[in-house]
């Protein structure tokens, strides 16, 4: 019971820091989901929510590419971003 204790109070503030060093990097992350993906299994295109992209910015950022499960095909993968923004309401 205590080494769950212990392991949470590292936890818990250990995930508050990184979330509030990337705050400044939430718009560009967002922006980031704003584009689609495409599977390269399935070639579907479909899109993730922002915090999915959250540790894998950089990826996306370097290489236009996002190690991401695709919903069709359940692989996981990495999946290239489509060039054209998503618009909201559009449909997939």
């Amino acid at each position: 019971m205590r080494t769950a204790a212990i392991c949470l109070a590292i936890l818990i503030p250990s995930l508050v820091i990184v979330f509030l060093v990337n705050i400044p990097r939430i718009e560009r992350i967002r922006e980031l989901a704003s584009h689609r993906y495409i599977c390269p299994s399935c070639g579907s295109r479909f899109r993730v929510k922002w915090f999915r992209l959250f540790f894998v910015r950089w990826q996306v950022e370097t290489t236009d590419k996002a190690t991401l499960t695709c919903p069709v095909c359940k692989t996981r993968d990495l999946c290239r971003r489509e060039d054209s923004i998503y618009e909201e309401g559009e449909r997939v």
